[in-house]
C-alpha cells in the first residue's frame, strides 16, 4: 500500500501518531508498524514526516474501536519504504471534499466541551476533506485531507 503521510503527532514518550491519505482506497488511514504507534527511532529512520510517500505491507486487521478502527492499518515494519511526494490534492485520487467539518463527519460532532464530541465506539466517516482558499496568488483552492481530529 502507498500513503501520503499528512499527519504526525507526538502522544507520549517518545511514541507517535501517523496518519495519511491512502489514495487508491480513497481513504484516510494510521499505519500501525507491527500493530502499535511509531517509535521516535522508526520515525528517525524512514523521514516520517507531512508529504513523506509511505510504501509498506499491510498485516492482520485492525482491533481497536471506534472511531479509530475506520483507519487503524497494521503495516510489517520490515516493509516500510519511504520517499518525499507533491501530492496532488484535486486529480482523480484526490478525497471527497466538504464545507465544514461537522458535514464531513455526517453531522455527527457535538459541540459540548467533550473533547472531539466522538467517543470511542461510534463510528464515523473518514473519507473526507475540507476546502480551504489558498493564501497565495490568484486565490486558487487547494483541498487538504481531513484526519483525524479527536
Amino acid at each position: 500500500m502507498e500513503i501520503l503521510i499528512t499527519d504526525v503527532t507526538e502522544m507520549h514518550g517518545t511514541n507517535y501518531c501517523v496518519a495519511g491519505w491512502d489514495a487508491a482506497n480513497r481513504r484516510m488511514v494510521r499505519p500501525l508498524p507491527g500493530g502499535g504507534h511509531w517509535p521516535q527511532a522508526l520515525i528517525a529512520k524512514h523521514g516520517i514526516q507531512p508529504g513523506t510517500l509511505l510504501k509498506a505491507i499491510a498485516m492482520g486487521a485492525a482491533t481497536g474501536a471506534f472511531p479509530h478502527l475506520t483507519e487503524d492499518t497494521p503495516i510489517d515494519p520490515a516493509s516500510i519504504g519511504t520517499t518525499q511526494s507533491s501530492p496532488d490534492w484535486v486529480g482523480t485520487t484526490a478525497p471527497e471534499v466538504s464545507p465544514s467539518i461537522s458535514e464531513a463527519f455526517s453531522n455527527s460532532l457535538k459541540w459540548n466541551k467533550v473533547f472531539g464530541g466522538v467517543h470511542q465506539g461510534v463510528y464515523v466517516p473518514n473519507r473526507h476533506a475540507m476546502q480551504f482558499v489558498s493564501c497565495g496568488e490568484g486565490g486558487e483552492s487547494e483541498h487538504f485531507p481531513l484526519s483525524t481530529i479527536w
